[in-house]
């Protein structure tokens, strides 16, 4: 009797589970006035809205990076009205600037951007196109909202312009719920990616490049920074705001070729650094000081100090008085550049300087620095420094 009773149980569970599948609706579709064909939602044609998708070019914008589309695209974002939905942009190049993303709106485009060939910035792009703006995109004032896979070109306009913008004089009472992601931004002469005040915030695959400020600036808590590139901008690849940069998460990323520190984090707490390529930046790869409760692990840093002229910025890492951090199992090295022009580098694996009741443990520090793969300037308490792996660059080449 069990088993009889057994089988009609599951019996009836595959019947729930096949009437339930059978109220599922098919995918939404839309035929294209011009070709008659049938078009998923999530890929919506030029010229057509379907559902929560709208067209910026039902709002008049052109896509021909001649035309001023600014008051096209803020006209197709509000009229989604206080729901929210999604504006996506065909393949085109809009000239726009001070863009102002309202709650729960999607700004959406394929990703074809690449990382440095002549076709850079892909089929979509928005193209800063006012000296005199304060950014591209205004996130200010959004909640709940996305950029979605647009190329951002700063055309190297203006002073102190970014490419994707939060200014806000403080958190306000809800978290911020943004999401940037698979967007290049690059050529603006402020910062990539601005945020302040940031209040959980996700910037995932980017590739954040060539800005004249920070790949990334965070002024705030809860972001989250993961699988992007932070390439070859003049200052920092990510800067954090002194002693307001907090409950961070670095995960993934490839940190390289920037023109001072690849991760500036002053006074950062409650982070978590791992798995990051940090390489060739300026100064050290990683600096941290007045830090609390940190732990990097499982990271790649390699040949930074390429440019600074200070000694003790020649580091890998360089930690300063800070307390409760875990720095353990990262892989260090130096190296010149890829074609053997410049002298190795950098001169220390680790600097450390008044850094209290932390750990340095099981790094691979072998022919990770010049001069001392672990720097000791003195100073530190409670200290815990074992089982590194260290020699010097040069030695078993």
């Amino acid at each position: 009797m069990r088993a009889y009773y057994r089988i009609l149980s599951i019996l009836a569970c595959a019947a729930l589970a096949f009437l339930a599948a059978g109220c599922q609706p098919p995918p939404a579709a839309s035929s294209s006035p011009e070709s008659g064909s049938s078009v998923s939602a999530e890929e919506p044609p030029a010229g057509d809205s379907i559902g929560v998708f709208t067209n910026v070019r039902d709002f008049g914008a052109k896509g021909t990076g001649k035309t001023d589309d600014s008051a096209a695209i803020q006209a197709a974002i509000d009229s989604l009205g206080e729901t929210g939905g999604t504006v996506y942009f065909p393949e085109g190049k809009y000239a726009c600037h001070n863009i102002v993303v309202k709650p729960h709106v999607c700004l959406l485009a394929k990703p074809t951007w690449s990382y440095s060939d002549a076709d850079k910035n892909g089929a979509t792009v928005l193209m800063l196109n006012n000296p005199e703006a304060r950014c591209l995109l205004d996130l200010s004032s959004a909640y709940g909202s996305t950029v979605e896979g647009l190329a951002l070109d700063g055309r190297g306009l203006g002073v102190g312009i970014h490419g994707i913008s939060v200014n806000r004089e403080d958190a306000g009472d809800n978290e911020n719920a943004l999401r940037i992601q698979q967007c290049r931004v690059s050529g603006f002469s402020g910062d990539g990616v601005h945020l302040a005040v940031a209040w959980a915030i996700t910037v995932r695959d980017n590739l954040l490049m060539a800005n004249t400020g920070n790949g990334l600036y965070v002024k705030g808590w809860d972001v989250f920074i993961l699988d992007n590139w932070l390439t070859a901008n003049g200052k920092n690849g990510y800067y954090g705001f002194p002693n307001n940069n907090k409950g961070i998460l670095l995960r993934g990323n490839r940190v390289e070729w920037n023109g001072e520190h690849g991760v500036f984090g002053p006074g950062m707490s409650s982070a978590l650094i791992e798995q990051n390529q940090i390489d060739s930046n300026g100064a050290s790869g990683l600096y941290l000081d007045n830090f609390k409760h940190v732990n990097v692990t499982g990271n790649f840093l390699f040949r930074n100090g390429r440019s600074t002229q200070e000694d003790l910025y020649s580091s890998n890492v360089y930690l300063e008085n800070g307390r409760a951090l875990v720095l353990s199992s990262n892989t260090f090295g130096a190296y010149t550049n890829d074609d053997g022009s410049a002298e190795l580098r950098p001169r220390y694996g680790v600097t450390y300087y008044k850094v209290r009741q932390s750990v340095l443990s099981g790094n691979d520090l072998y022919q990770s620095a010049v001069t001392k793969p672990l720097n000791d300037r003195g100073g530190n308490e409670g200290l815990v420094i074992r089982d590194n792996i260290e020699s010097l660059a040069g030695e078993d080449y």
